[in-house]
């Protein structure tokens, strides 16, 4: 079981890394899809994710940590630790920091796009595209999560892109973003240049403390003042991916 946790997981490296570097990523996804599929029937069971999952489980408890979760995926992928703490918590639908049967129930629900109990090989390649642009996003939520309730408040939520004001003056520029992207490996410049427009809500030619305020407003849909990880997730629209 572990094994095959183990060639999962180098792959998504392979996956990620082909996604920083070129526009071609889709054999690559595909090959991730087949690693997942166990059985070879072009389809991807719950039982199969759910084993492939389960690999992760050093101690057979039924319940995956943060600790055992981050050990196996961070020597194999080398990614960082910050990047390996976003996938864990996409994953932790709950938030109990606890990888359990009903997130990986949940996790497949995400993968199923049509509904029909399955998941095909284009549906786990448009979902795992969606997945890799909330990374960022889920990188950023942690860290300006100061207190570690679990969501952000407004205050914080305007934080979010502080580390890449570089000459703090309290606003992003283009640049500034665009440097801060390609540091954390987040993805392409693109990316960084379409996330830029999105949030210039004003124009000025940097990103303010106003124009955050109006973008919490924006993904805060429970509207309880609170930005919860997965209403921050569907910022990754504003990288110009919409699908899932």
């Amino acid at each position: 079981m572990k094994s095959k946790c183990i060639e999962l997981v180098f792959v998504l490296l392979l996956v990620t890394r082909s996604l920083q570097q070129t526009q071609d990523v889709y054999g690559l996804i595909n090959v991730l899809y087949l690693k997942a599929d166990a059985n070879r029937n072009g389809e991807i069971t719950l039982a199969e994710l759910t084993t492939i999952y389960h690999g992760f489980d050093q101690n057979n408890d039924n319940k995956i940590t943060q600790k055992e979760f981050t050990t196996v995926w961070q020597s194999i992928t080398q990614m960082t630790k910050d990047v390996t703490n976003a996938y864990f918590h996409l994953v932790d639908f709950d938030q109990n920091n606890l990888i359990e049967n009903s997130d990986i129930n949940k996790l497949y629900l995400r993968f199923d796009l049509n509904n029909n109990c399955m998941v095909e090989a284009e549906e786990f390649n448009l979902k795992w595209q969606s997945i890799y642009k909330e990374v960022p996003f889920t990188v950023l939520f942690l860290r300006a999560d100061v207190n570690k309730g679990g969501y952000l408040t407004q205050q914080e939520f305007i934080n979010l892109l502080h580390t890449f004001d570089t000459d703090n003056n309290l606003s992003i520029s283009k640049k500034e973003l665009e440097n801060g992207w390609f540091t954390e490996k987040f993805g392409h410049i693109k990316d960084a240049d379409y996330l830029f427009n999105s949030l210039n809500k004003d124009g000025t030619g940097g990103i303010s403390a106003d124009d955050m305020t109006k973008v919490f407003k924006q993904y805060d849909v429970s509207h309880n003042n609170k930005m919860e990880i997965l209403e921050i997730t569907e910022m990754r629209s504003l990288t110009g991916l919409t699908q899932g």
